[in-house]
């Protein structure tokens, strides 16, 4: 006869209990592995936008110190005569088709993934300094695919319509966009300069996370 066993030995395999709060454990390491990587990958993208914003304040600061110009881009496609037939987007469209006029050659072609157009429109006028450009009226964009906005610093108490490429759930495609005045003083941003805004991750204008060319406070 063999002896009874009593209670578990050596040899005993894991019981339900064990094998359950292994799988938790394993669950909750892969949770906090997804949300770090998801972080790095936001901060990724933020950096890359800061980097875009920034490439094209370089590209304005060469734009406004031509004699040409003697200034930042406006914000108003009228002013530099291009013809629109609605204001979505003005701002941002106005800023490409200045950079890349006729009327200023020595501009900076920018890339074809940074560009959108959301809201489909087109114009009569032939404005780009490449002979056979599409008469699309462009969005400049950032990481995320959505337009910047973009403001003249003589609109600042205007506001912009901004049409999402893909809206935050629950959210209008078509967003209210207003230039950033400080909450403490009263003041804008860049006051006698520009101002671009992109509605950052959340893809919501006006929240913290939006990114620009200026400090916030």
């Amino acid at each position: 006869m063999h002896p009874r066993r009593n209670g578990p030995s050596d040899e005993d395999g894991f019981t339900l209990i064990e094998i359950l709060a292994v799988i938790a454990i394993l669950g909750l390491l892969m949770t906090l592995a997804i949300v770090n990587f998801s972080k790095h990958r936001q901060a990724g993208e933020v950096a890359a936008t800061r980097a875009r914003i920034l490439t094209l304040a370089n590209e304005i600061q060469k734009y406004s110190t031509s004699a040409a110009h003697g200034g930042p881009p406006f914000d108003k496609l009228a002013k530099i005569n291009v013809h629109a037939n609605n204001t979505v987007n003005e701002g941002v469209e106005t800023l490409f088709c200045s950079i890349e006029n006729k009327d200023n050659p020595e501009g900076w072609i920018i890339d074809e993934k940074w560009l959108s157009n959301t809201d489909g429109d087109v114009t009569s006028t032939s404005y780009h300094r490449i002979a056979g450009f599409k008469n699309d009226l462009f969005e400049i964009t950032d990481t995320w695919g959505n337009p910047l906005a973009y403001f003249h610093y003589t609109s600042y108490g205007s506001s912009q319509t901004v049409q999402m490429a893909e809206a935050a759930e629950g959210e209008d495609p078509e967003q209210s966009v207003k230039a950033y005045q400080s909450k403490k003083t009263g003041t804008y941003a860049n006051p006698d300069s520009y101002q671009i805004i992109s509605a950052g991750p959340d893809r919501i204008f006006g929240t913290d996370d939006d990114v620009t060319n200026f400090d916030r406070e």
